[in-house]
């Protein structure tokens, strides 16, 4: 009797013994893990953590870094040092395998804001309503949120007075105001005239000429430490005659003669001649 053997079997593993290949069969689950540690960080806007990535299941132990989420989420460098963002918020800080993209470990940050424990404020602002305001222009610690950032206080508002008011003067002529100002440690003032040039002129310190035309023209005290304050004084400008001379001042003339006069008005603007017809 004739036997047959089956050398199938035998061939089979023989090839897979001169391979040497090893692992899973295809389609087998990975067994490369990866653990981020720390696990759980709290961080200030700006602060850094480094994390460590542990890698088992595989001799390549190298990662890829990643932040989660998108746009200000922070950064971390291709060695796991993560940069807190400015904003508070949670974020994930993820290690990729290199030698197995699907395994991955996370790590979880929660950034929490500072609270600002001094600041540094403006002047005062002007009084309105009863109250005036100063705002900080910095904050300590840097990124920090919170504290009083504004303050607050009651006042008086500022108050600005002219003497004398109503005022009188020569057309052409001076006269000197003077400015008040009230609940103002600053107790300056800008001089201006409503009219402008046409109205005269006013110096800084109140001085005021009249033009040559008469009139009454508003002289306007306004606060340098609260601009919203103001006075404004009004200043009639009349025409004064000061004396007039006619020339000649004796004539002798025969019946029916005729003879022209001049006269020479001077007033506060200066002096004209005036001829008869």
């Amino acid at each position: 009797m004739r036997t047959v053997w089956n050398v199938a079997p035998w061939l089979a593993l023989a090839a897979a013994a001169c391979s040497g290949s090893s692992g899973p069969p295809a389609g087998a689950a990975s067994t490369v893990n990866v653990r981020v540690s720390p696990a759980t960080s709290t961080l200030a806007p700006g602060e850094s953590q480094s994390f460590v990535a542990i890698v088992t299941g595989t001799a390549v132990t190298t990662v890829t870094w990643s932040v989660l989420e998108p746009g200000s989420a922070g950064t971390v460098s291709a060695s796991g040092a993560y940069t807190a963002p400015a904003g508070a918020g949670t974020y994930t800080v993820r290690a990729d395998s290199v030698a197995d993209p699907a395994a991955f470990g996370d790590a979880h940050v929660t950034v929490v804001a500072l609270v600002c424990t001094s600041f540094t404020y403006s002047a005062w602002g002007p009084c309105t309503n009863g109250q005036q305001l100063r705002t900080a222009t910095s904050a300590s610690p840097p990124g920090c949120a919170g504290g009083s950032p504004v303050l607050t206080q009651a006042c008086a508002p500022v108050a600005v007075t002219v003497t004398p008011s109503p005022a009188a003067v020569d057309t052409c002529g001076s006269i000197r105001l003077t400015a008040t100002v009230a609940n103002a440690t600053d107790t300056r003032v800008t001089w201006s005239v409503q009219e402008g040039s046409a109205g005269g002129t006013v110096g800084a310190d109140g001085t005021y000429t009249a033009p040559s035309a008469a009139g009454t023209y508003h002289v306007v005290a306004t606060s340098v430490a609260d601009p919203t304050a103001s006075f404004v004084a009004a200043v009639t400008a009349s025409d004064r005659v000061l004396s007039v001379v006619v020339n000649p001042a004796t004539v002798s003339l025969q019946a029916g003669g005729t003879t022209r006069f001049s006269a020479t008005v001077t007033t506060t603007c200066g002096s004209f001649v005036a001829t008869g017809p």
